[in-house]
Formats: structure tokens, C-alpha cells, sequence
């Protein structure tokens, strides 16, 4: 993992992707994110367009 895809709720309450972030975990962190993450694993963005994000990306269902 590279880095972490961010969204936030515009006034309606949508997703809108708002950018990314280099993660800065460590490796066992990074191994926990990937066990937490993967059941979560969805084919669509859950926000809505702002910058697409790249085709590589895993894509999980939104954590609030």
C-alpha cells in the first residue's frame, strides 16, 4: 500500500474524494490494513467524482 485515498461528506452527505496520502506505516501495519481492508473490497468508488482515482487502487467500503 502507497498511499491512502481520502474522501470527505460535502453539505449533502456524499463522498467526495479529496486526495491521497502516503500511509508512513510501518510494514505490520501495513499487513493489518490489508487483512482489515480486503473483506471490504468493492468494485465502484464510494465517493463520488472529484480527481479519479488510479485503476490500480483498492477500493473498500467507506469507514466512519
Amino acid at each position: 500500500m502507497g498511499a491512502l485515498l481520502l474522501a470527505d461528506t460535502d453539505p449533502d452527505g456524499r463522498l467526495q474524494y479529496i486526495g491521497s496520502v502516503g500511509s508512513g506505516l510501518s510494514d505490520a501495519e501495513l499487513h493489518y490494513l490489508v487483512q482489515v481492508l480486503t473483506p471490504l473490497r468493492r468494485p465502484t468508488p464510494a465517493a463520488y467524482p472529484g480527481t479519479r482515482p488510479s485503476l490500480r487502487s483498492g477500493l473498500s467500503q467507506p469507514c466512519r
